[in-house]
């Protein structure tokens, strides 16, 4: 009985052992908010230091477009992490899509304000 529970187990510890290794590890909500998040404010400190270096006029088209677009996209991440703080991984994530999309839209305008390649 005792040879069939050792062996039981080293069964046991090979195939979790294996499925560790092949198993790839997923990034969790938290950290993809996290990194949203980090690009967001990137994207804002791009067009304050563009602002304070004179390349961008804060009255022109330009500039509105790229500051309504960070403001939704952080709108949008403020409604991410409510859902996350309320168990709702899937709206989270949702919001977090919402808002990388609405940054991707000015970011052609935010790269040229900056004097940048994209």
């Amino acid at each position: 009985m005792q040879q069939i529970k050792h062996a039981s187990f080293l069964a046991f510890l090979v195939l979790f052992f294996a499925s560790c290794a092949t198993t790839q590890q997923k990034t969790s909500t938290a950290d993809l908010l996290f990194q949203a998040e980090s690009t967001i404010t990137a994207g804002m400190e791009t067009l304050k230091t563009a602002i304070d270096l004179g390349r961008v006029d804060i009255n022109s088209a330009g500039y509105a477009a790229v500051y309504q677009g960070l403001e939704v996209a952080n709108e949008l991440m403020a409604q991410a992490w409510t859902a996350y703080r309320g168990g709702d991984d899937v709206g989270a994530d949702s919001a977090r899509q919402l808002a990388l999309s609405s940054y991707m839209q000015i970011r052609p305008l935010l790269v040229d304000m900056a004097g940048g390649e994209q």
